[in-house]
């Protein structure tokens, strides 16, 4: 694969579910509960899905590659755990996590602003974090062409058009 093809952006986003409990009789396990991860369970019932989903910057496609059911908000400082963890897996497997797509929530702020007062440690690079509404979101991935702003120059990615 190209370097070029192994950058990607992470976007995460929070909503709403319905709460109820299942019971998954193969497994011995109720679903419906806060389930964080790595973070841990607890007995509160859960009421929205943390959906996490990556996108490569020149190849068209996306994927869904982490959620975690939470009871109402997440913490910021759990929200920034996350988003290392999930960075650091995705760099693991050879992608390069090239910048943050969320909206503007206070949470996803706060971690964002924790992650940015530090480099990251193992490439040095700063985080860049897109604060964008829905309708945004999606009009910056369905443009032909994305810009990405970095200290050092403006990288321009032209999306591959398809004809039929």
């Amino acid at each position: 694969m190209k370097r070029a093809d192994r950058y990607c952006s992470l976007l995460f986003d929070k909503m709403s579910v319905c709460q109820g409990f299942h019971y998954e009789r193969a497994k011995q396990y109720i679903s419906g509960y806060e389930d964080m991860g790595s973070l841990g369970r607890t007995n509160k019932a859960a009421n929205h899905a943390l959906v996490f989903m990556i996108r490569r910057l020149r190849l068209q496609w996306k994927q869904v590659i982490a959620y975690y059911f939470t009871a109402n908000t997440v913490s910021a400082n759990n929200l920034k755990f996350l988003i290392e963890e999930i960075i650091s897996q995705l760099q693991n497997i050879g992608l390069t996590v090239v910048a943050t797509v969320c909206d503007q929530g206070t949470t996803n702020v706060s971690a964002l602003n924790q992650l940015c007062a530090k480099q990251h440690p193992r490439q040095g690079l700063q985080m860049i974090p897109l604060f964008l509404g829905k309708k945004k979101m999606y009009k910056w991935h369905s443009m032909n062409k994305q810009y990405l702003l970095t200290p050092q120059n403006l990288v321009i990615f032209q999306k591959k058009t398809h004809k039929l």
